[in-house]
């Protein structure tokens, strides 16, 4: 496998991803892997910066909830260029996870309701209307596209008292990733 999970303090984290052009060969490998690295590590979805790629991909496991609020879980799919509309006024907030963030919850505001564009592993495109979870779900992917963590939608001193946690992020994942 040619890609790694990337933590907090890695720059690509920090950059906005770019489109992806064609679907070549190193496309299709870099989506191999993140499926690889996403259900190695017990995650739901991955985008394409969290495993050292500055391209705008993303791949989910979350397929739509119930009505009763369970998940329904499928094999993976590829979002690759997603594009998000119509987000609703209506929000929730939960605490959620980050495969880059790890054993840190944080509370994030969403919008409950969205559309999501897309195109598939074979270039062809598709649309999805997400709701309650899995709006949550793609907005929390399409925030790592645009080079946002979880944590930036900590302000003030819930943000400043998280400090302590990411340094020992920063240094735990860091050193063993220049070992």
């Amino acid at each position: 496998m040619k890609h790694r999970l990337r933590y907090y303090g890695d720059p690509i984290l920090r950059k906005k991803a770019k489109p992806v052009k064609a679907i070549t060969p190193d496309v299709l490998e870099l989506i191999a892997d993140m499926i690889t690295i996403m259900k190695e590590t017990n995650g739901i979805g991955i985008a394409a910066p969290q495993v050292g790629v500055s391209l705008r991909i993303f791949v989910s496991i979350v397929q739509e909830e119930a009505e009763d609020g369970t998940l329904i879980f499928t094999d993976p799919y590829v979002c690759i260029n997603p594009e998000i509309s119509n987000l609703s006024i209506d929000t929730d907030e939960m605490d959620e996870g980050c495969l880059s963030l790890p054993n840190l919850t944080i509370p994030v505001i969403r919008s409950i309701e969205l559309d999501l564009k897309a195109f598939d592993i074979n270039n062809k495109p598709f649309e999805m209307k997400c709701r309650n979870f899995l709006a949550r779900h793609v907005l929390h992917e399409f925030d790592h596209l645009e080079g946002v963590l979880t944590i930036d939608h900590l302000k003030g001193k819930k943000r400043t008292a998280l400090e302590p946690e990411l340094r020992l992020i920063k240094k735990k994942y860091h050193s063993e990733s220049t070992e």
